[in-house]
């Protein structure tokens, strides 16, 4: 540290560009007097809220946020698992968004009440440098309010970028505004349905659209699309049962160069494809294709696919462009579930067979860099060959989804995921543990474990992992199972447990969460759900009393079975 030290002024307010203002202050405040000089006169800062401790948090917002807050470009701020009860903190502060005079970014992540967020982004109509804006996973069923955010979203001056992440889809109208926005250029929105009537009023309210990213539902063949997006060049979009609307917007989509579409209980093959995209988009460069669809139980099923496969042989697909598609087909149940999808694959999700069949028109099949998300399948039936996929081919996931017990194929397949960050498994009982475990150990960035059926605690003390800090018990517990005393005991004294610093469980009764607050002594956010919970406000008056004075307690709005402690 010393020589570290030495290093002039200049260069370690260079080094500060490479954290987020609370690594910085978790790093360097009150070292000594000089770090504390340059933390409060550095020039830009970037602040990350949504994994932080509550006790930390209060720190920079009581000591250092003041100081600094006119020098604040980007701001994320989490009312989620990680961070709960963290707004409302915040307000408490007396910020308001006003005073944050450089903002260019503001990420709100699990703000449900839609008062406040139309206080927040009315504040923000001022900022003269705030052009990107994304709220996500937020919870939103009143339109009247819902209505009046878009007004204020769309009346911001210098917005450039707007992405809306709603957590269910919910019959809510996104384009009921009325106010015309010059400066949005990109807007992606997700579980909101557009028709052709929709995004007509969108158009016309977004008229510098140049990317947009959406969902179109629709089920009439008379919608007709008013306003022509002619600036329009890259867009994102999913279509369900959707074919008319699909041609007649690609119709008017004539600038589209980039185009990545999912479609589903939609069936085109190579031919039809072709013909859509030579008489409606003329200027297109990128096409990323992925068709969902089942087959009923019919026979000749491989003889449709091949024939299918086909149609996208043709020199239009294999020689002008250059577009390679893939087919995978896996029977789970009476259900026949198949997927066509261009190659390089496009999409942030994938699910994987160990018994399918898959063939492509491509030589190479090294095409799923980009997968984030990756659901494995175990089917038990000799009907396909094991999938010939491993985890090099799926260099960068982030997320997976498996079931115990997996074959031998599946672990001699995995080598390491080293971006990994999350894990949901669900354990079929009596299923080894071990190659659970294997799967700990190639896994080194791994942050959350999430069970499924969870009904062994013995299995959870015998894991290891030292970049584990998050366990879900709550998730996927389909059969509501309640740690009792006991089980509390055994996981608080596992190896997981004592550096769990996030825990989402279930219990038997209160005295179980005092037991974990008191004995996990890295935990700073429990969300809990208790058998003798009455849901009434005689619960958190208990918690409330028992609990130290600096934990936060409340009941979770959306989903009350929830109670929601921030430690400190």
């Amino acid at each position: 540290m010393a020589k570290f030290e030495w290093l002039a002024n200049e260069l370690l307010l260079e080094l500060f560009r490479y954290f987020d203002g609370v690594h910085l202050f978790r790093a360097f405040q009150n070292l000594n007097s000089r770090f504390n000089f340059l933390l409060l006169h550095y020039r830009i800062y970037h602040l990350d809220f949504r994994s932080v401790s509550k006790c930390e948090f209060h720190i920079i917002c009581q000591q250092y946020l003041p100081s600094i807050i006119n020098r604040v470009t980007s701001l994320h701020l989490s009312n989620a698992d990680e961070t709960p009860n963290l707004f409302e903190l915040f307000l408490s502060y007396y910020f308001t968004f006003n005073q944050f005079y450089r903002l260019r970014l503001l990420s709100l992540n699990a703000i449900h009440s839609l008062s406040i967020l139309n206080q927040i982004i009315f504040e923000c109509r001022q900022l003269p440098y705030f052009t990107h804006l994304y709220i996500i996973k937020c919870d939103f069923k009143d339109q009247e309010k819902f209505s009046c955010l878009i007004n204020h979203i769309w009346n911001l001056p210098k917005l450039i970028y707007c992405q809306i992440d709603h957590r269910f889809p919910y019959e809510l109208k996104f384009t009921n505004n009325t106010i015309v926005s010059s400066s949005i250029e990109n807007l992606f929105v997700e579980n909101f349905n557009f028709n052709l009537n929709d995004l007509s009023k969108l158009f016309r309210c977004t008229p510098s659209l140049r990317q947009f990213d959406a969902t179109i539902m629709s089920h009439s063949e008379y919608e007709r699309l008013q306003i022509i997006p002619s600036a329009i060049i890259s867009s994102k979009l999913s279509f369900r049962n959707a074919l008319h609307s699909m041609i007649h917007l690609f119709q008017n989509l004539s600038n589209l160069c980039h185009l990545t579409i999912k479609t589903q209980r939609m069936y085109l093959n190579g031919y039809e494809w072709q013909k859509i995209i030579l008489n409606y988009l003329p200027k297109i460069q990128v096409f990323q294709l992925k068709m969902d669809w089942k087959f009923s139980y019919t026979k000749n099923i491989e003889e449709q696919l091949n024939q299918l496969l086909d149609s996208f042989r043709t020199s239009f697909w294999l020689e002008e462009h250059q577009w390679f598609v893939q087919c995978d087909w896996f029977m789970l149940g009476i259900s026949n579930f198949v997927t066509l999808y261009t190659l390089p694959y496009a999409f942030n999700d994938f699910s994987l067979a160990n018994k399918c069949w898959s063939k492509s028109t491509a030589s190479n099949d090294e095409f799923y860099d980009r997968v984030k998300i990756l659901t494995l399948i175990n089917i038990r039936t000799n009907l396909f060959t094991d999938s010939f996929l491993t985890s090099d081919d799926f260099q960068n996931i982030v997320h997976l989804k498996l079931s115990l017990p997996l074959s031998n194929h599946f672990w001699s397949a995995i080598r390491s995921f080293d971006q990994l960050t999350s894990l949901d498994i669900t354990l079929i009982q009596g299923a080894d543990y071990l190659p659970l475990q294997i799967l700990l150990d190639r896994s080194p960035r791994l942050y959350s474990l999430c069970f499924g059926n969870f009904y062994d605690i013995e299995i959870v003390s015998q894991l290891t992992s030292r970049s584990i800090h998050r366990l879900d018990f709550i998730k996927k517990n389909t059969y509501k199972k309640y740690f009792n005393s006991k089980q509390c005991d055994v996981l608080i004294n596992s190896a997981l447990g004592r550096q769990c610093e996030v825990l989402l469980i279930n219990v038997e009764n209160r005295i179980n969460i005092l037991q974990l607050v008191k004995n996990m002594s890295n935990l700073r956010s429990l969300i809990v759900q208790c058998k003798d919970d009455q849901w009434n406000g005689e619960f958190i008056q208990w918690l409330s009393y028992h609990l130290p004075s600096t934990c936060s307690v409340s009941r979770d709005r959306h989903q009350t079975s929830n109670i929601r402690l921030w430690i400190c």
